[in-house]
């Protein structure tokens, strides 16, 4: 069997966007994408029900172990601050245990298919991902994930105090 016709197990994390999701794809290289489940992460409580449904998606279907996917692509922005932490650290900790391959792909680079929609929805963006995995899966091109860096849309807005109280302190 051919690399190219291997059906890679792939977890798919995007926590960059306004919407955030999660996506477990049987992805072939050469050819078809297969199952597909994808799961929607409330904005909001992002950080909260991350590790939860994570683990959730990776215990899909009752299946007597979890599945340990044979790759992970991570978008890496531009997007929110928090949101580009989340998914990044998430992934980092994933392929550090479990020795699983990474892909970074940038937004940019993922939707740099013809565009009919400005904000495409959760599908389209998962097939634009797909699309941008196997790209870099041909030449295999993985990363290494301890150097996935974010691309934010803007400097994070966190207010550092340089002035002390002393009248307290004596």
């Amino acid at each position: 069997m051919d690399q190219n016709d291997k059906v890679l197990t792939t977890l798919f994390i995007d926590t960059a966007a306004a919407d955030p999701f999660l996506a477990l794809v049987d992805v072939c290289p050469a050819g078809q994408s297969g199952n597909t489940v994808l799961v929607k992460i409330p904005r909001e409580r992002c950080a909260e029900l991350l590790p939860s449904l994570l683990r959730s998606l990776l215990n899909e279907a009752g299946a007597p172990l979890p599945i340990v996917p044979d790759l992970i692509v991570v978008c890496t922005g531009p997007g929110s601050w928090t949101g580009l932490r989340l998914g990044i650290t998430a992934t980092k900790v994933l392929a550090w245990t479990r020795q699983i391959p990474v892909i970074g792909i940038s937004r940019e680079m993922a939707e740099s298919g013809p565009m009919e929609q400005e904000q495409p929805d959760l599908e389209t963006r998962l097939a634009f991902l797909i699309a941008a995995a196997k790209e870099r899966l041909q030449g295999r091109q993985y990363d290494d994930p301890f150097l996935l860096k974010p691309l934010y849309e803007k400097e994070p807005n966190i207010i550092i105090s340089s002035r002390v109280q002393t009248d307290n302190i004596r």
